[in-house]
């Protein structure tokens, strides 16, 4: 199954070659998962583990910003160019 946005009207899907990632719910954080789910304002949604929320409906603020130019929160993505986003953020939509 693609990787598709939940966000209600986004149609951003994985695809080799845009600058578009996909970030999974905070399923273990109730608090923080409350704020996504008001955030994108989808009645009634229920995200699961595969769920994803792409990177258009955050700042860019809300990414850790490496001077070389690419995204970087943990050694585990050292070598990846992919943002990682900060841990606590909400989507702004």
């Amino acid at each position: 199954m693609p990787t598709t946005c939940s966000t209600h009207r986004c149609t951003n899907r994985a695809k080799s070659g845009l600058n578009i990632h996909f970030f999974r719910f905070p399923l273990s954080d109730a608090e923080r998962l409350k704020g996504w789910l008001n955030a994108i304002g989808r009645i009634g949604f229920v995200p699961n583990a595969g769920s994803r929320l792409c990177s258009d409906h955050f700042e860019r603020s809300d990414f850790y910003d490496n001077p070389g130019g690419s995204y970087k929160l943990t050694l585990k993505k050292l070598f990846s160019n992919e943002p990682q986003k900060k841990k606590n953020v909400i989507p702004t939509i």
